[in-house]
């Protein structure tokens, strides 16, 4: 299984708020070291689509609820799980969740509307 560093999140983040035009930091490197280095070891089922779908709602979750960077915290959280995903060989089929539903998604995971559990189901009843 391929994951994503810490230094890989940071970049998605950069790249995230420089095309809106938003200052970069990172509030903690800490946490978000922690995350990249935690989802390594958390979830690892026998059966891979299971694995896939924990480890990336891990990603969008922890991200997106610790507030790692000063902004782009829910984008970076969907654009890291999305790109878990990918470069494991899964795609989210959009007739099943496409991007106002993932766009609807990511507000639910920043409001606390839904529990993990839910996205980690939602992931994977999406996966292609």
């Amino acid at each position: 299984m391929e994951y994503l560093s810490a230094n890989q999140i940071i970049l998605i983040n950069q790249e995230i708020v420089s095309v809106f035009g938003e200052p970069f930091a990172i509030r903690d490197f800490g946490a978000l070291f922690l995350i990249a280095e935690t989802v390594k070891k958390k979830f690892n089922f026998e059966n891979k689509k299971d694995a896939i779908a924990n480890k990336a709602a891990f990603l969008i979750w922890e991200i997106t609820d610790r507030h790692i960077f000063a902004e782009g915290n829910k984008r970076t959280g969907l654009i890291a799980g999305l790109t878990f995903l990918k470069i494991n060989g899964f795609t989210l089929n959009p007739k099943k969740l496409n991007q106002e539903k993932l766009s609807e998604l990511e507000w639910a995971v920043a409001k606390k509307e839904i529990r993990i559990k839910r996205l980690v189901k939602i992931i994977k009843e999406s996966l292609s």
